[in-house]
């Protein structure tokens, strides 16, 4: 599970900050850009279409740096993160098989690695989802 995992990484990782914001992404940056807390969420709920806690972290991790690298940071996480997820909650319904096949394809799917590398909130979406199945099913 750890290969499946750090391959998933480092496709998601390779060439991570290497394209120029798009529309969406820059909206997202804009919304954080210098705001406090409250105008965060206000701003979100005006200009947005998500609920506020990915532009919430997002705030947190732009202190780190505000290159297009830093920005992705918590979509990748989410996406690599989701690989292992995925993982368990295959394995509560399939064998060891199924279920690394399973995070294989998590790892390797091109919408996956895709979301994983945008200014956006669907891979944190997909392991928010993910982890709500495992824990409550």
């Amino acid at each position: 599970m750890v290969a499946v995992t750090l391959a998933g990484a480092f496709l998601r990782l390779y060439h991570l900050g290497y394209k120029a914001l798009w529309f969406d992404e820059a909206m997202i940056y804009w919304i954080i850009k210098g705001r406090t807390l409250s105008e965060i969420i206000h701003l979100n709920a005006a200009h947005n279409s998500a609920p506020p806690l990915f532009t919430v972290l997002t705030a947190l991790v732009v202190q780190l740096g505000e290159t297009e690298f830093v920005l992705r940071f918590i979509p990748w996480l989410a996406g690599v993160a989701s690989i292992p997820v995925v993982y368990l909650l295959a394995r509560k319904f399939t064998g060891k098989i199924p279920a690394y096949l399973t995070a294989a394809l998590v790892a390797i799917a091109p919408t996956q690695v895709r979301y994983s590398q945008e200014l956006r909130e669907y891979s944190l979406a997909f392991l928010l989802a993910a982890l709500m199945i495992l824990f409550f099913k």
